[in-house]
């Protein structure tokens, strides 16, 4: 399953961009703003061991008005926060992720 609050896949695959999540990518085109957003920090941290905050922040800030405009970098940057807080209220809350909505 593919869960499109957070742009992970729970396949084994351990490939960021697995072929559930571009499948998911092409069937609900409305997610692929939050997506690359989460993809872009995603890459970041994981390849940024040892940088500091500020530097992670201005190089995905820097990837997304590569590609979006500041009007869609914002967009994707609410839905995203929304996403994941719905998540952390779900936890928070004892309650398994509902996967089924995305």
């Amino acid at each position: 399953r593919v869960d499109m609050a957070l742009f992970e896949c729970d396949c084994p695959n351990p490939n960021t961009l697995c072929s559930h999540c571009y499948a998911a990518l092409v069937a609900l085109p409305e997610y692929r703003h939050r997506a690359l957003l989460l993809y872009t920090l995603q890459n970041e941290f994981w390849a940024s061991q040892g940088r500091d905050f500020a530097s992670i922040r201005w190089r995905v800030r820097s990837q997304m008005l590569q590609r979006l405009t500041l009007d869609e970098v914002v967009d994707a940057a609410v839905d995203a926060a929304l996403g994941m807080w719905t998540r952390v209220d779900w936890l928070r809350k004892g309650q398994a992720p509902k996967l089924a909505m995305y």
